[in-house]
């Protein structure tokens, strides 16, 4: 397994969507070799709502942040900014999960944006708010 040091937030660009129709996406559209993202997170419109699927097996570099893929984490919710109260809690269960498995620290679960090379205000909400609710439920989960 590789080594896990990061996990970046996204959505996408719809508000309907799913795990097949993303991979579809990125492997017509794009020519990636599989989805770029290891999580999806529906919202109902195409996934049900806070249901969590794999994507790309995590054994597998991802395609979600351009120059930064090769030791983090991809987790995309369905929807363009208006998460349902299911996404955000399935989100905060998949993330407390994974730095566990990963010993990622809160501080490390990063919005797409916060990349330093993006161009983009993915996710749409504040990551620094998750990472705050974060902290306390690894805390208590350790």
């Amino acid at each position: 397994m590789r080594t896990i040091r990061r996990i970046y937030i996204h959505h996408t660009a719809r508000d309907r969507g799913s795990v097949e129709g993303i991979r579809r996406f990125h492997v017509e559209q794009r020519g990636w070799s599989d989805i770029g993202y290891h999580w999806v997170i529906g919202n109902g419109r195409g996934m049900a709502d806070g249901k969590i699927s794999p994507g790309r097996p995590e054994a597998r570099a991802g395609a979600h942040v351009a120059g930064d893929n090769q030791h983090t984490l991809g987790v995309v919710l369905i929807g363009n900014g208006n998460f349902t109260p299911a996404q955000r809690g399935a989100l905060l269960n998949l993330l407390i999960e994974k730095c566990l498995q990963f010993d990622v620290d809160p501080q490390d679960v990063l919005g797409h944006r916060e990349h330093h090379r993006a161009r983009t205000e993915c996710p749409g909400f504040r990551v620094a708010e998750l990472r705050a609710a974060l902290r306390p439920a690894l805390q208590w989960a350790a």
